[in-house]
């Protein structure tokens, strides 16, 4: 959302110090739409409107965070290994509601130690 913004202000302050707006900078690109044909996939969108009604990219930025989010809820719900990553007891839910790792402080610090170690 912030790139968004400063995309915005961007474009802005281009318009302002060049004098030309951003539509005015496109249109001066004939030489793009001249080799299209080269690019059939990109021609194929070009023709069928693909670029006529662009998706707001604010509401496109956020619908991915919101996409993200929803896949970690589904991640966390999904079956988890239910063992001590250390001596292999089963876990206990933590209070936080985090996973665990670890079944207990002991098990932590060995995992630790050996991964120090050289």
């Amino acid at each position: 959302m912030d790139a968004e913004a400063l995309t915005l202000v961007e474009t802005l302050r281009e318009e302002r110090s060049s004098g030309v707006s951003e539509e005015e900078w496109w249109g001066a690109r004939d030489s793009l739409y001249e080799r299209l044909p080269a690019y059939p996939t990109i021609t194929r969108l070009w023709e069928t409107g693909g670029w006529d009604a662009p998706e707001d990219s604010f509401e496109f930025g956020l619908r991915r965070i919101l996409d993200g989010i929803e896949a970690l809820i589904h991640k966390r719900d999904e079956k988890r290994d239910e063992t001590c990553a250390e001596c292999g007891n089963k876990l206990d839910p933590a209070p936080s509601g985090r996973p665990r790792v670890y079944c207990s402080r002991a098990c932590q610090q060995r995992a630790y130690r050996r991964r120090r170690t050289p």
